[in-house]
């Protein structure tokens, strides 16, 4: 009857916000230092003085996102494999865990698009009808939306 989830478009459109809060959240990291390790007082000025690293680190790796899914049109699992370890050094910095949160759902997007062998530019299924000729679709009856 209706529609398909077409995985790849949702998980693109998650990974943008994701990486933008990834940027700005890096961005407030530098003026507002707080991280995982405050309750370490040795480790603190390592990692936090004189410059926050981890804020420069999800800045980059922000940024790292947005070209990845601007100008990368293919590879899911690449992209799934590099969001998780991105979400892994994000959380460490306290204004970046809910960027991370948003990428890791978009890594398990992107595998769910991958076990469906979606299709990177028309979002359909390379299993099934989804590749159909117009001549084949109105032989065996299959709608134009499958």
């Amino acid at each position: 009857m209706g529609g398909h989830i077409i995985w790849s478009q949702w998980a693109r459109v998650i990974a943008i916000v994701a990486a933008t809060f990834q940027v700005l959240g890096g961005v407030f990291g530098l003026f507002y230092r707080h991280s995982v390790f405050v309750s370490l007082p040795s480790v603190e000025k390592v990692v936090l003085n004189p410059v926050n690293f981890l804020a420069i680190i999800c800045i980059i790796t922000g940024f790292a996102v947005l070209v990845m899914e601007f100008f990368v049109k293919r590879y899911f699992v690449a992209r799934a494999v590099l969001y998780i370890l991105i979400a892994g050094v994000s959380v460490l910095n306290y204004q970046n865990t809910n960027p991370a949160l948003y990428l890791l759902i978009s890594a398990v997007m992107y595998i769910a698009a991958e076990f469906n062998s979606e299709n990177v530019a028309t979002g359909t299924n390379e299993k099934g009808k989804g590749n159909m000729s117009d001549d084949e679709k109105t032989a065996t009856g299959t709608p134009d939306y499958v």
